[in-house]
């Protein structure tokens, strides 16, 4: 309120302005208003008086008198002030009337009448002008409504207080003598500790310590208002507060927890439902409650899986077992960031209150009935909340179709490219082949290779990558120099190697196992191709030259760009072979010496408690866990929500190379790029 309400301001709803066209009248009233505002109480008192006998027809007359009487309250003659205030009320001037009728809220709020106050000062929410007069009608309402136990307005007013003081921007301390000085609550409710009341913030202090322990005691006076609420009151607070402010969370809990002991499930549902509009953190615990374990939901604390434990493909399954188990026994993971991101001002709910979580284990042993007969017992005697696995291709299908049919989202850590085509609860978070190719000719393409060729066995896993090849090279606009194939139980390459060295190309693929590689590495440099980066006889050493392509040498030898999926790659080759392979790029969706902080710690781990390293099926089963508990604790606990808040996981750390889910229900990042350096491997990108 410039110069007391004698500035005009245009808004609907707001106090009507009060003006003069007199300069001089308007000037000599601010100069007392800008002297109440300094503290300077019996100098500001001279100058209103003064006002009032030079100007004694002014329409600003009025305003003086308002200012003479809050001067009164400050200095406690709330009689005198109450007097001034009430012979205005009547005023035909709008402006002064309004402004009559709230000091007039105040000054009962100062003299104890607590019951009229309220019903006084309720009236101008939301249409004071000025910061300070806000702070002040917050401060008055949300007292004497305290006083007289009318809650639904006294924490609409501290939350909107709350929300003023958390910007301090939108208060101007050095308008007014702090207002807090004279209308705190003179009886708090409930105990309050002996250090509550505080000192006034001073003119033109931050607002950043003081303000903090401010806001600390009003949300308690909020909490012990809800704590003694009638459900009828909590739930009109629950329909009026803004959705914005930290009040309304808190009210939607206590309102979902009402609203379930009174057995209205559907109306707990719908509240959760919009604190998840909201992007506001929901307690395990809570969510339990509102959706309890029936025929279509599970325990959100028993994660189940199926794993080869026995017959073939027992070591790996072994691996994931052991990664599945570090991720269940390790703390509470951090709810991720990204789309889901808690709204400014609000405290994510507790995270733990469900419990430890629960890892049943069943041994599928690559059997597709077996699969299926062990994923139903998990699913309807152990009720768990999601299925990880199974890692075998061949079974992945019908466990797959069950998932669907059961409504239970499964995680299979199977490369099968399309498994998650036109289903919403199946997920796959290892790398097809297919991807990693498209990866590593990427890559080639960045460091300058423009024709690509295949030397493949001729089995089933070699002519897909050699297809594969063929259509990514096309898809990069790169160039086919074709394919040369060999008996995948030969251990002599003479022959294809000689037809292979009659082609043109800057790229090779060699979709074979580590061993394979390691013998057919060799065998290319006796016939003159050689790996970009390998040593010769008539080279000094392996190059250091990073992604360039080197030109070829002269006589035999051909620089080649060796492309290795994560087949093809293990300790083996680098220990028989590695001279021959120095520069070549390798798909390796974990490799546990990685710098990356989440795959580095992951690692650490995982040889701490097993004495072991890690493999890429331990990294993703241990992914895969983490990735349900941190859905879980974002208040995911029903399997349908599940599946949608997994969907939702792009960006979210991981010890694979995934960072969580793609909305296709993929990984949202296939696989990671390695360079043969030495005896190391050393990653390529990011």
């Amino acid at each position: 309120m410039t110069a007391g309400g004698g500035c005009p301001r245009s808004g609907r709803g707001t106090l009507p302005p009060v003006i003069s066209d007199n300069q001089n009248a308007q000037a000599a009233l601010t100069e007392a208003y800008q002297l109440e505002q300094a503290g300077q109480r019996s100098e500001a008192r001279a100058h209103y008086e003064q006002f009032k006998q030079r100007f004694p027809a002014d329409p600003l007359v009025p305003l003086a008198e308002l200012g003479l009487g809050r001067i009164d309250l400050k200095e406690g003659q709330i009689q005198s002030a109450l007097s001034r205030f009430e012979r205005l009320t009547d005023h035909p001037d709008p402006g002064v009337a309004e402004r009559a009728r709230y000091h007039r809220g105040i000054a009962l709020h100062e003299a104890r009448d607590h019951q009229t106050a309220v019903k006084v000062l309720s009236a101008f929410l939301s249409r004071t002008q000025e910061a300070y007069e806000t702070e002040w009608l917050l401060r008055a309402l949300a007292s004497s409504a305290e006083q007289v136990a009318q809650s639904v307005i006294a924490v609409r007013a501290l939350d909107q207080l709350m929300n003023m003081l958390a910007s301090p921007a939108n208060i101007d301390r050095s308008a007014s003598e702090n207002p807090r000085t004279s209308i705190e609550p003179r009886t708090p409710i409930g105990p309050r500790t002996p250090t509550e009341p505080s000192a006034p913030i001073e003119p033109g202090a931050t607002a950043d310590n003081e303000t903090q322990k401010e806001l600390e005691r009003i949300s308690g006076r909020i909490s012990r208002h809800l704590d003694a609420m009638a459900p009828q009151d909590l739930a009109t607070l629950y329909e009026s507060l803004p959705r914005g402010r930290s009040t309304w969370p808190e009210v939607a809990v206590r309102s979902a927890r009402q609203a379930t002991r009174e057995g209205d499930r559907d109306r707990a549902r719908d509240i959760l439902e919009e604190m998840r509009k909201q992007q506001i953190a929901i307690d395990p615990a809570l969510a339990a409650m509102v959706e309890p374990v029936t025929e279509g939901n599970g325990d959100p604390r028993k994660i189940g899986a199926i794993l080869p434990l026995s017959g073939r493909g027992r070591e790996v399954g072994q691996l994931a077992l052991r990664g599945l188990q570090l991720a269940v026994e390790l703390p509470e993971p951090k709810p991720f960031s990204g789309p889901r991101t808690p709204a400014p001002q609000q405290t994510p709910l507790p995270q733990q209150t469900l419990g430890p979580p629960e890892l049943i284990f069943r041994d599928g042993a690559g059997d597709p009935a077996r699969t299926l007969a062990v994923m139903q017992e998990l699913i309807e005697e152990h009720r768990v909340i999601a299925i990880v696995g199974p890692l075998d291709s061949a079974v992945v299908p019908d466990a797959a179709r069950l998932a669907e049919e059961r409504g239970i989202p499964l995680i299979t850590l199977a490369p099968q490219a399309d498994i998650t085509e036109g289903k919403s609860m199946v997920f796959r978070l290892s790398s097809t082949p297919q991807a990693e190719v498209r990866t590593l000719v990427a890559q080639a393409r960045r460091e300058g290779a423009r024709s690509f060729a295949a030397l493949q066995p001729n089995h089933g896993y070699g002519r897909a990558l050699r297809a594969a090849l063929e259509q990514e090279v096309a898809t990069q606009g790169g160039i086919w120099s074709g394919s040369v194939d060999y008996d995948a139980k030969s251990t002599s390459f003479r022959e294809p190697l000689e037809e292979l060295k009659t082609k043109t190309f800057d790229a090779l693929l060699i979709p074979d196992s580590a061993r394979r590689v390691a013998l057919i590495a060799p065998a290319l440099a006796a016939v003159g191709l050689w790996s970009a980066g390998a040593t010769s006889p008539t080279t000094q050493g392996p190059t250091a030259q990073g992604p360039t392509m080197q030109t070829p040498t002269r006589g035999r030898r051909r620089s080649i760009r060796l492309l290795l999926p994560s087949a093809g790659w293990d300790d083996h080759v680098i220990q028989t072979s590695g001279r021959y392979v120095q520069g070549a790029l390798v798909s390796r969706p974990f490799h546990a010496s990685a710098s990356r902080a989440a795959a580095k710690e992951f690692s650490d781990w995982f040889e701490t408690k097993y004495g072991t390293t890690p493999d890429s099926y331990a990294a993703s089963a241990f992914d895969a866990a983490r990735l349900l508990r941190t859905a879980v604790a974002r208040g995911a606990v029903t399997r349908p929500t599940l599946a949608a808040e997994l969907a939702k996981t792009a960006g979210t750390p991981t010890a694979g190379p995934s960072f969580g889910f793609s909305s296709r229900r993929t990984p949202n990042r296939a696989t990671r790029i390695w360079r043969v350096q030495g005896d190391q491997l050393e990653r390529v990108g990011r």
